[in-house]
């Protein structure tokens, strides 16, 4: 009886022992789990980001692009009308799943917005969100798309503007950037000083801090550096690609075969930034190219001149 008693005591002591130490692996397991969770909270070395309220500035740490980027190999038929370099078509996005597909429509634009005077009664005007990242962000939420507004901003009064009227405007903004070095620029006078920062490092923190999407429209040129980041956080993410260029430029190499390619209009105009916004909605819905075209253009009745 005294050895069974023993035997008992024993396994009692292993049973103990093995279920302390299987709550210590699981602890570290869960604490680890949660160091490896972005903590958007966090500061770090990078501009401020706008939370989606003025006055609660938000400071995410920067991201490093991807090392070995995603390629693929687009299957497309003739470009539209106008376009210049289309590499992919809406085939493209049944082979990354209707699932993955639906749980990341969205449209990330990429530019500087600037700021307009809305004038109002007595000769009283107020500052509202304009320029062509805007009026295609814009456009692209009327189609009915989801869209963030990645970029930079100045931190002042102008700035705050633009935040509140984007917020109006259902275009989300949790990664536009704001540069207290800089002044948000005005759309009808020339800027005052330099214009707010939008490098590479600042394209990598913004994108970075989305999760996912499957169109990036780029709305304004970018220097060389700052074009590859975001080339290759699309191409990581398996993200189509547009770009809109000044009326007589032409795009690089690597962006004309990354990228359905838009030359604005020389005199500007709402219905060109229309339709691209229309265009880029159809292609997050999986349209080809010719038949997104076709679409936007039918429904803003822009034509593209001669």
């Amino acid at each position: 009886a005294a050895r069974d008693t023993e035997w008992l005591a024993r396994a009692g002591r292993v049973r103990l022992t093995f279920a302390l130490a299987l709550a210590v692996a699981i602890g570290a397991h869960v604490a680890g789990a949660i160091r490896a969770v972005p903590d958007p909270q966090r500061r770090g070395a990078g501009h401020r980001c706008v939370p989606g309220r003025v006055g609660g500035p938000l400071t995410v740490p920067r991201r490093a692009a991807p090392r070995t980027p995603l390629t693929r190999r687009w299957r497309g038929g003739a470009a539209p009308d106008g376009v210049v370099g289309t590499h992919w078509s809406g085939a493209s996005l049944a082979a990354s799943g209707a699932d993955r597909y639906a749980a990341t429509r969205m449209i990330v634009v990429l530019g500087r917005p600037l700021v307009a005077q809305l004038p109002l009664a007595d000769d009283v005007a107020t500052p509202v969100p304009a320029g062509p990242c805007v009026a295609i962000a814009r456009a692209a939420v009327a189609a009915g798309a989801r869209v963030e507004l990645v970029g930079s901003i100045g931190d002042d009064a102008e700035g705050d503007a633009v935040v509140v009227g984007l917020a109006r405007a259902g275009v989300g903004h949790a990664a536009l950037l704001r540069d207290p070095a800089a002044r948000t620029p005005h759309i009808e006078r020339p800027p005052e000083g330099m214009l707010p920062r939008l490098d590479r490092g600042d394209i990598e923190l913004g994108l970075g801090y989305l999760l996912d999407f499957s169109v990036l429209l780029l709305a304004e040129p970018l220097d060389p550096d700052a074009e590859a980041a975001a080339i290759d956080a699309a191409a990581f993410r398996g993200a189509h690609v547009v770009a809109v260029l000044p009326h007589g430029t032409l795009p690089g190499e690597r962006l004309a075969a990354a990228a359905t390619v838009f030359e604005a209009p020389a005199d500007g105009g709402g219905a060109f930034a229309a339709m691209v916004g229309r265009y880029t909605a159809e292609i997050e819905r999986g349209a080809a190219p010719a038949d997104g075209f076709a679409r936007a253009t039918a429904q803003t009745g822009w034509e593209r001149r001669q």
